[in-house]
This record gives C-alpha cells, structure tokens and sequence, in this order.
C-alpha cells in the first residue's frame, strides 16, 4: 500500500492487551494506527489524532464509557462522520440498536470475531478504498 494512502486508524479500547493486538492486527494490514484507552481519552485529543476511522472495542459492562464516547463522537461537528467500527461482545444490545446504529455510520463486529472479519469492516469504511472504488482504480472486483 502507497504510504501516503495509508489511511490512519484510531483504535480505543479499555483493555490494553487487546490495544496492543489490534494494533498490530490493523498495522500489519497496512493502516497508520494510533491507540487510546477509555481512561486516557479526551474528545480533543481524539480530534487532534483526526483519524479517518475509529474502531471501538466496547465491553458494554461497569461503567459505560464506551457508549458515552459514541454518543459524543457523534454529537461533535469534527467526528460526527468518521466512520466507527465498533466491536462488541453485547449481541442483544447491537441487535436492538442497529437502526440508529447504521443511521450514525457505525459498523457493528460482534465478538468473537475473526480478525479478517475486523480487517473487511475497517477497510469497508476506509475512506481512501471508497474513492479508489468510485473512481474505477479498484484492484478489486465483485462478480
């Protein structure tokens, strides 16, 4: 991938073992990456990072902190339209919400997932693979 088309993927997650997995997971697929925890978040701080995606991983459990954060990403005028994966283990919550969910440009990847599974759902947001396929430059087919 062209370095400069890389596009820059913020994940953030309160469980920083899996910081450090995603992160070498989206690297290594040929993202910039950078990582946050819930506990060291800041909705400023996020806009300074300015990703071009966000990918949640939310736990749904305690303090919930992770839909607070989705709710002011989508509020705020600066993150309102980057795309969110968020990956969670909370299918029923997910399920019930899944209208909103879509209508604020959120993917839902539901633990366990494959990690190929979470690769397709970021590049699926990437906006840099949306314009390739709109301009025709796609490497990619469908049949």
């Amino acid at each position: 991938m062209n370095p400069s088309k890389m596009s820059h993927v913020l994940i953030i997650s309160d469980d920083k073992f899996a910081l450090f997995v995603l992160n070498d997971l989206v690297e290594e697929a040929g993202f910039r990456v950078s990582i946050l925890t819930y506990f060291d978040h800041s909705l400023e701080e996020i806009k300074q990072i300015s990703p071009e995606i966000i990918v949640l991983d939310y736990q749904w459990t305690g303090i919930d902190n992770g839909w607070s954060l989705l709710q002011l990403l989508r509020l705020d005028p600066a993150t309102a339209s980057v795309p969110i994966v968020l990956c969670t283990g909370a299918a029923n919550e997910a399920t019930a919400l899944q209208e909103h969910l879509d209508s604020v440009n959120v993917t839902v990847v539901l633990k366990p997932y494959l990690a190929a599974t979470l690769l397709s759902a970021i590049a699926d947001r990437d906006p840099s693979n949306r314009a390739a396929r709109l301009d025709g430059s796609s490497a990619t087919t469908r049949d």
